[in-house]
């Protein structure tokens, strides 16, 4: 009885221990990120990646995309990008979203990106509501649809934590293509993805 309790306290101080080595590459590599050391981030987050850690996975397509400390390649960009996203991690979806849209590293398919925006929509990732927004304004991947258009920027608008004047002007540009009934139901509309807290928008 004692050994199996001296072996289960090992075996949660070894997963304490794990998740506390992971947490500390994912900080180191943060900082020298922000200080452009990106050789040594991108080791740390590698590390950090390996352990299933989505933030990192995040960053690693990020500099792959952007060839930040490393050669620019976006079939690996894409890759860490949904390794984080199959964990349910909206800026992995978003950004592997944005892959399909532009067909880097993936073949370009927009339904898919549409897929992808609508996952982390459902996150209340606001950049995925613009895309989202962007794409029912001009029928990319979806049937076009003013008033989910309108919906998706509307609350972008609303809800983004610095003001935009990009999301305003995109929302008031769709507003000019409806009618005044068009635009009051794309409001309740918004009003009632809110309430839902986002989730079945669609």
């Amino acid at each position: 009885m004692l050994s199996k309790l001296i072996a289960t306290v090992c075996s949660l101080l070894f997963v304490i221990g794990s998740i506390s080595v992971r947490a500390g590459d994912y900080e180191d590599a943060e900082h020298s990120y922000s200080t452009e050391r990106y050789a040594n981030a991108l080791i740390k987050y590698k590390r950090a990646a390996a352990d299933g850690h989505a933030a990192a996975q995040v960053k690693l397509g990020i500099m792959y995309k952007k060839g930040q400390g490393v050669t620019q390649d976006y079939s690996e960009a894409a890759r860490w990008f949904r390794l984080a996203a199959d964990q349910g991690d909206a800026t992995g979806q978003l950004n592997l979203g944005a892959m399909y849209n532009n067909g880097n590293g993936v073949p370009r398919d927009i339904r898919e990106a549409v897929k992808w925006y609508r996952l982390a929509a459902a996150q209340g990732n606001v950049d995925a509501w613009f895309n989202l927004s962007i794409c029912y304004e001009y029928g990319n991947g979806v049937p076009q649809n003013y008033l989910r258009a309108h919906m998706w920027a509307n609350l972008a608008a609303a809800t983004s934590p610095s003001p935009s004047e990009i999301l305003s002007t995109s929302r008031d540009l769709i507003a000019k293509k409806m009618t005044q009934q068009q635009i009051a139901e794309a409001q309740r509309m918004a009003k009632a993805c809110e309430a839902r807290k986002y989730k079945g928008c669609e």
